[in-house]
């Protein structure tokens, strides 16, 4: 009889235990990743021969628009004419000489501090084409070089990339690759490098709407080094892109949030589906004050949860996790390229489980929250859902852990 066949008499939770320590064995991890890897590789072939088709007159394809905004912001930056970023009516001329009068359904605003330009600015130094691929390829590196550094599994680092989010960020050239790649290598520096992991964060100043929790989150876990690390870095960047790009960035920035509509768009032409507590409320058509008041009362929860957690002597990958999440559902503004932040709670999940064993069912809601984002059900609902279902899985860890050893907990080394 095999270690992973139950004896006669066992529990339920041990038959549930011992039957997915039979499934997710590391070949069978490793052979559905690649399965995975080729759907992942098929539906962005797909994508990029066949809806990017008509290509532009400029030989733009149309799911470089977003990229298009990354790009010309970098672009300016580089030709010394960063002013015409921030000028929305400049900004906007600059979009159409770019794409062709008549094909940009929606001309977008820079709605991004003027930290985001010491991203873009690199590319703006290359050909439209050649900055798509660069920028593609060097955060995909980022994004997964995270991942791998969690989780250090080949098979999580084949398996990251099956998750649609990440196929939309390659198709259009947006950032949440970037986002979810600071997250991860600042949530994995954080205990043996927190100056290190202070830069990260400091770097993800640039969406600020995702760092909510990580000043509660350092300051209940007494990381003094980090959250001073964070500030100063955070300080200096302002400081810089002040020096290098003029103030008008900063009166920009500020101006963009204050005239979004009720939909949170800086756009009347552009109603984003929004997939965030706001977002949820708002489609089921509660109004953006009950949806407003929802949002609230979730980041009060989270924070309480967040500050709970991370003040006591829980498994650290599972804090980390959590504050991924947490962040995520904090913001009221999240789109659905922004939903590779949760790849990195994934990966510590995964981390934890692997350390420390997996408790029954768990390998398997995690297989079904990730087969959602791999076949694109992490639209709303789906990512609150996706959300609510790793949150069950951290409470259930964390209460396992503060009960002491679990016998239901087995060693995890048969998966990736």
């Amino acid at each position: 009889m095999s270690d992973a066949t139950p004896a006669p008499g066992t529990t339920i939770p041990e038959r549930v235990l011992a039957a997915e320590t039979r499934i997710f064995t590391q070949r069978n991890t490793q052979i559905l990743a690649l399965l995975w890897l080729v759907l992942f590789a098929r539906k962005l072939a797909f994508w990029f021969l066949n809806l990017h088709w008509p290509y532009f007159p400029k030989g733009f394809p149309v799911g470089c628009v977003d990229f298009g905004v990354m790009w010309l912001s970098g672009r300016l930056a580089a030709l010394h004419e960063a002013t015409r970023v921030f000028d929305y009516a400049s900004f906007a001329r600059a979009q159409t000489d770019l794409f062709g009068a008549g094909h940009c359904s929606v001309v977008w605003p820079f709605s991004y501090p003027p930290t985001l330009l010491f991203f873009t600015y690199p590319f703006g130094l290359t050909s439209f084409a050649a900055g798509f691929v660069l920028w593609s390829v060097l955060l995909t590196v980022l994004f997964l070089g995270a991942v791998y550094v969690i989780v250090r599994r080949a098979s999580a680092v084949i398996a990251a990339p099956a998750m649609e989010p990440m196929v939309l960020n390659i198709y259009i050239g947006q950032n949440g690759l970037l986002t979810a790649g600071l997250f991860g290598f600042a949530l994995a520096s954080l205990e043996r490098r927190p100056v290190a992991a202070g830069f990260f964060f400091a770097l993800l100043t640039y969406k600020p709407q995702f760092g909510l929790l990580i000043p509660v989150a350092l300051l209940a876990s007494r990381n003094w080094r980090a959250f001073a690390s964070t500030t100063l870095f955070s300080i200096a960047l302002a400081v810089a892109a002040t020096l290098a790009f003029g103030s008008a960035g900063w009166s920009s920035f500020l101006s963009n949030l204050a005239q979004r509509n009720a939909n949170l768009s800086a756009d009347a032409a552009f109603q984003p589906k929004l997939a965030s507590i706001y977002g949820l409320v708002q489609s089921v058509g509660l109004g953006s004050g009950t949806a407003w008041a929802a949002q609230v009362a979730v980041v009060l929860v989270l924070a309480v949860a967040v500050w709970a957690v991370w003040s006591r002597p829980n498994p650290y990958a599972i804090r980390a996790s959590l504050l991924c999440i947490a962040s995520l559902l904090a913001s009221p503004y999240v789109l659905y390229y922004d939903l590779c932040v949760l790849v990195v709670a994934f990966a510590f999940l995964v981390s934890d489980g692997l350390q420390r064993g997996f408790l029954p069912g768990e390998r398997t809601i995690l297989f079904v929250c990730w087969a959602a984002f791999s076949f694109g059900l992490g639209l709303q609902p789906g990512a609150i859902v996706i959300c609510m279902a790793l949150l069950f899985l951290l409470y259930r860890r964390i209460a396992a852990n503060g009960a002491g050893p679990a016998p239901e907990l087995v060693a995890a080394e048969a998966i990736a």
